[in-house]
């Protein structure tokens, strides 16, 4: 069964509103703010180093996959439709040699 975009967003986000898996809905706060300098691990392993946090995903008022994988934080990284989540990116750190 192939689901449409549509769906697949309300069955990530069904999970999502019953599991509580990430910040801020598990209780927690979020790990990063707006300015932050931070590496960015995607899925293949590559690391991206010297990344700005540059805006938080909010819950978005329609269903999101993005959103319901734990999507919360926008780098400069040049895909600013992409949020990236807390797993996936480290603060930067910064050797002062």
């Amino acid at each position: 069964m192939q689901l449409i975009p549509s769906e697949y967003a309300a069955r990530v986000m069904q999970k999502h509103d019953e599991q509580k898996l990430f910040a801020p809905e598990n209780g927690k706060p979020l790990k990063f703010k707006i300015g932050d300098i931070v590496t960015y691990t995607n899925d293949y392993g590559i690391r991206f180093h010297g990344l700005r946090v540059t805006g938080i995903y909010e819950c978005p008022s329609e269903p999101c996959s993005h959103y319901g994988r734990g999507g919360r934080y926008f780098l400069n990284d040049g895909t600013r439709f992409s949020p990236k989540a807390e797993d996936s990116i480290e603060h930067c750190i910064t050797s002062t040699n």
